[in-house]
């Protein structure tokens, strides 16, 4: 798995397609499916549900952007010893279903207040080894557990 500033790549033998320009899957769609426009991709890699992507060593100053729109059954997101500068209000919109998030060892300064809004599940977060000078007050007042 390969990620840069604004893109996601989940390799398995086959072509990448990058979709609005911000993420890029490429995942095990068997040669039978020949569809090639994008709707039709991001329905396929819908229906696979990845529960779990785990990001290594990426140049990446941000978490791609719809992240959720492309992957709604995520449940473990790991995005560590990276760029990651800032996590702001729209960088894990829509994540409902994550249950753990690992951010450990990047270079993050910034947190918006509404930054974990849309994490309504979840259970464990780690911030470890940034460059976090505040955290808003109410960053963390909507999740609950």
């Amino acid at each position: 798995m390969f990620i840069n500033t604004s893109s996601l790549t989940i390799t398995c033998n086959t072509k990448p397609h990058t979709f609005n320009g911000s993420l890029t899957i490429q995942t095990c769609i068997p040669e039978s499916f020949t569809s090639t426009t994008p709707e039709e991709i991001v329905e396929f890699t819908k229906a696979l549900e990845f529960k779990a992507i785990y990001i290594t060593n990426s140049d990446s100053t941000q978490i791609p952007k719809n992240l959720a729109g492309f992957l709604p059954s995520l449940e473990f997101l790991t995005f560590i010893e990276s760029k990651l500068e800032e996590i702001n209000e729209n960088s894990l919109k829509g994540l409902e279903k994550v249950l753990e998030l690992n951010l450990h060892n990047n270079k993050i300064t910034k947190i918006d207040e509404k930054s974990f809004a849309d994490l309504k599940n979840l259970r464990k977060l780690s911030l470890n080894a940034n460059r976090i000078a505040e955290i808003p007050e109410n960053a963390f007042t909507e999740l609950k557990n």
